[in-house]
């Protein structure tokens, strides 16, 4: 996330390739643990709200972020509207960035089309509870196909 704050804490997720097999999905868990832990090594606490790689929640292939979305837009509870406010915050740091691509494209379109979810959002916004909502991209490269 582009977030900046004295107290910031860590929030990150993965978005795997829908071709992920078996081994690729043991892979980033060990990589989601490597990074989290290498994150709090460097000041940066783990999120309380356990919104890391770490969390198989946040550790899913392009096919379940894609529905996840959807359900995050297609009915705003008051969570839907915190996990959004969080990813929609995100950009990618290393992989493959089409698959950050491909899932912002989708959330670009959709949430036009979303006006129930968009009036949660900004009542949110007005509350100061939601977040930026930047997707900038960056580049890298990770085995199996992932995007962090």
């Amino acid at each position: 996330r582009m977030e900046q704050a004295l107290a910031a804490d860590q929030d990150h997720a993965l978005i795997l390739d829908d071709a992920a097999g078996p081994a690729d999905l043991d892979y980033f868990t060990q990589f989601a643990e490597l990074v989290t832990e290498g994150l709090v090594t460097a000041g940066y606490p783990r999120c309380t709200g356990e919104v890391v790689a770490t969390n198989p929640a946040w550790r899913v292939t392009l096919r379940e972020w894609k529905a996840t979305f959807g359900a995050w837009l297609g009915a705003p509870t008051p969570e839907a509207i915190l996990r959004a406010s969080i990813f929609f915050d995100m950009r990618p740091i290393a992989g493959d960035t089409r698959l950050y691509a491909e899932l912002a494209d989708l959330v670009r379109a959709s949430a036009p089309r979303s006006p129930r979810f968009l009036a949660h959002l900004a009542a949110a916004a007005g509350a100061g509870a939601a977040g930026r909502t930047s997707m900038q991209r960056v580049g890298g490269t990770l085995r199996g196909g992932g995007a962090l």
